[in-house]
């Protein structure tokens, strides 16, 4: 059929509609059909209204010891292809309970318990631009009832016949709290135990679906595979710890020691078959060709001991220490423990007796000092210990691909915490009653240890280099924060403005490394950041590459440091050869 021809077909059914033909045999080739729709298919599948409820009932009450609360509710959605198909569906069912027992005035103990179930169905071909993009002139089903050889009869085909997801996941959560309190609560010991367990069953499954070319011309189309994946994870907390305050004269003092620990582990299971042999019964069992089957599971547990001093003297003098000895099993057995202390001063400059001719305009002036140490564990579960990794191999013997088990990767002796070390003073202001606020930090910021990968290894050793606390980072910066609001009256009402503003300055610098250039841009791109000549921005790629060419033209095996100031006052730090 030519150009020509069809465009006059196109005009017959653009003026014509009900009296033009939109689907005829191709003159050319009288054993396949040809399509001249003439609809807004987006409209017509999509520019529905859908239907949802929403359902809540609660229960509370209380007696002289007991204090009670229940809760639950279901609630439901129906899809975007809810007009067109019957399983897109998402349902969720929640109950809640809480309860409170007063056992004596001096001890409490406590529940409160949720549990959320939810099932998701949907095709398992989903895809909404296939409808969004659908042509006019495509047509839906052929004369016969077989879906029609067009990009919009095929994505009906896929979505009506190709199969089903079935997501069902529900989730288990509970907290058991008791309280102890002594001397008129000067001294309130606390217990808490938490556990949240949750599961997730993924059934997924395509069959092949038929596509009419012809009024004798049915063609089986798309995949015929049935997927079944289930994920469970465990996690629990246990929080010890006892509060201690006390007051006399002028002075506050109070403390808190406590113990934490805290366990996860996520569980895995996924089989997978092609070949169903029966669309009315699609399953795994019911499969006939290749079967894979995968199992992974992990786990972390963290455990330590922390506090925290207080002491105010006359609500002039604050003072406080906190520290924590934390260790994790991302890490070695002699490396797995850290303390962590941090400490901070402040002065209330606004309530000294030689400040009271400014507290007209001063409602606070503090001047306020800290320091102290963060601990980062944030790394993958094992990456302490040589793994082998089981594949599939590219060879086949005896006519099928064996199993294949990779040579361990190596890993370093130097692998524990990161520490993070910041150096922070600031002075906070309020005048006039509060309407102005303004908050002035000046702060330095150590990484120490930063955990990324070590010394570039010569290329025959066919493996890439470890991971290991092998770089120090030093960020120093101040912020300024300005904010005013104010009230006024607007026909006998209030009405409340304010204006706020935030300027930070950022300045970053490797102190140490004892890396090759390879492994810096690495860490450039880890900790996302750069500064090089006239880029000063936070990530900048261009920077990146600019250093990298710059470090390529040296060939040395370490490297020092050196800072300069540019135009803007800002301090740049450059590698250079050692």
């Amino acid at each position: 059929m030519t150009s020509d021809e069809r465009l006059e077909w196109a005009r017959q059914r653009s003026d014509n509609p009900d009296g033009t033909e939109a689907i005829r045999l191709n003159p050319l080739d009288n054993t396949q059909w040809e399509y001249m729709g003439n609809r807004n298919w987006t409209n017509y599948f999509l520019d529905k209204s859908t239907f949802s409820q929403a359902h809540q009932l609660s229960i509370s009450g209380a007696t002289e010891k007991t204090k009670f609360y229940l809760s639950g509710g279901v609630d439901s959605e129906d899809g975007v292809f809810s007009g067109v198909v019957k399983n897109d569906k998402y349902i969720r069912y929640s109950m809640r309970g809480k309860v409170n027992y007063q056992i004596w005035n001096w001890l409490s103990v406590s529940n409160n318990t949720s549990f959320v179930s939810t099932t998701r169905k949907k095709p398992s071909y989903y895809n909404l631009s296939d409808f969004y993009d659908a042509e006019p002139h495509d047509m839906d089903v052929n004369p016969d009832g077989t879906w029609a050889n067009s990009e919009l009869g095929i994505a009906l085909a896929q979505l009506v016949d190709g199969g089903e997801e079935k997501t069902v996941y529900d989730r288990l959560q509970s907290t058991f709290s008791a309280e102890m309190n002594f001397w008129e609560r000067m001294l309130v010991l606390n217990a808490n135990f938490t556990f949240s367990k949750s599961h997730e069953d993924y059934d997924w499954y395509k069959t092949k679906y038929r596509i009419g070319y012809g009024p004798d011309d049915v063609r089986e189309q798309g995949t015929s595979r049935a997927y079944k994946g289930s994920t469970s994870e465990l996690y629990t907390v246990l929080d010890l710890y006892a509060t201690l305050t006390k007051s006399f004269d002028k002075h506050l003092v109070s403390g808190v020691l406590g113990f934490n620990q805290e366990y996860s582990r996520w569980d895995k299971f996924t089989a997978d078959r092609y070949d169903i042999i029966s669309t009315s019964l699609p399953s795994i069992g019911l499969s006939s060709g290749e079967q894979y089957v995968d199992e992974t599971y992990k786990d972390w547990a963290i455990r330590g001991l922390f506090f925290r001093a207080n002491y105010m003297y006359d609500n002039r003098y604050i003072f406080e220490l906190n520290g924590r000895y934390d260790g994790t099993s991302r890490f070695p057995k002699n490396k797995r423990y850290g303390f962590f202390p941090s400490g901070s001063v402040a002065w209330r400059v606004d309530v000294e007796p030689f400040f009271e001719p400014l507290r007209s305009l001063f409602s606070q002036f503090k001047i306020r000092a800290s320091y102290g140490s963060l601990g980062n564990q944030l790394v993958t579960e094992y990456g302490y210990i040589p793994s082998m990794n089981s594949s599939l191999g590219s060879y086949l013997i005896d006519g099928k691909l064996q199993q294949t088990v990779t040579a361990p990767g190596l890993v370093s002796p130097d692998y524990t915490w990161e520490q993070v070390r910041t150096l922070n003073g600031g002075i906070d202001l309020a005048l006039w009653n509060n309407k102005l606020v303004v908050s002035f930090d000046i702060y330095r910021r150590d990484t120490k240890g930063m955990l990324t990968l070590g010394k570039e290894l010569p290329g025959v050793l066919g493996k890439t280099e470890p991971k290991e606390n092998a770089a120090d980072l030093k960020t120093r910066g101040w912020e300024l924060s300005v904010a005013y609001r104010d009230e006024f009256q607007l026909k006998g009402k209030p009405l409340n403005w304010g204006h706020a503003s935030y300027c930070p300055t950022i300045v970053h610098g490797l102190q140490s490394l004892t890396i090759l250039p390879k492994t810096l841009v690495n860490i450039m791109k880890d900790r996302n950041w750069a500064k090089f000549g006239d880029c000063k921005v936070m990530g900048c790629s261009r920077a990146r590459k600019k250093l990298l060419r710059w470090m390529k033209q040296k060939l040395y095996l370490g490297v020092h440091w050196k800072s300069w100031k540019d135009g803007l006052n800002t301090k740049i730090w450059m590698a250079t050869s050692a």
